[in-house]
């Protein structure tokens, strides 16, 4: 299925959990957003998913930010 990660297009095997796609892609990342909104719990994903990985204190790329600020006024 086809979802989002940080703003990228990406390819993920249907059944994906959140928790699972922050361990393969980036493991340290402690604030998880899905479609604009936080997410402190696992979940399935869905096609068109739109999901964001920070590290906090680590600088958004601009295409990141971009997408960041978006989601905020389109949820």
């Amino acid at each position: 299925m086809q979802i989002f990660i940080n703003e990228s297009s990406s390819e993920i095997e249907n059944g994906t959990r959140l928790f699972e796609l922050r361990g393969k892609l980036k493991p340290a990342a402690d604030l998880l957003l899905v479609n604009g909104h936080p997410a402190s719990q696992d979940q399935s994903l869905k096609d068109g998913d739109r999901v964001v990985l920070i590290v906090r204190g680590e600088v958004p790329t601009e295409k990141e930010l971009e997408g960041l600020l978006n989601a905020r006024h389109t949820s």
